[in-house]
């Protein structure tokens, strides 16, 4: 009686593939508001991750820092989103390939 395992849908993911999700999904969330140096001013910070999206420039300004948008920056929202989005995909169909191949063998 060689009982052979249950397929898994393609759309169920493992619990370790969720859970590694999740960890990946707050870094990304954590390295966007990170300010970093940003700009030829030594105040001069930017935020936004891997490209970044706007600057805040704060010498000079006796309102408080102001918000300078380039004129690219709906191409670089679209980066922002897009790279971490497909360094997850990539991530899950590696995961689930790796589990699914390991299950495959046993």
């Amino acid at each position: 009686m060689d009982e052979k395992p249950k397929k898994r849908p393609w759309f169920q993911f493992h619990l370790s593939t969720a859970i590694v999700l999740m960890f990946m999904a707050g870094a990304f969330l954590l390295a966007n508001p990170t300010p970093t140096r940003y700009g030829s001013q030594p105040n001069d910070v930017g935020y936004g991750w891997p490209v970044v999206l706007t600057e805040r420039s704060m010498h000079g300004d006796p309102f408080g820092p102001a918000d300078l948008w380039p004129w690219w920056w709906y191409g670089v929202l679209a980066l922002d989103v897009l790279v971490p989005m497909n360094s997850m995909i990539l991530t899950t169909i590696a995961m689930e390939w790796l589990i699914r191949r390991r299950a495959r063998r046993q």
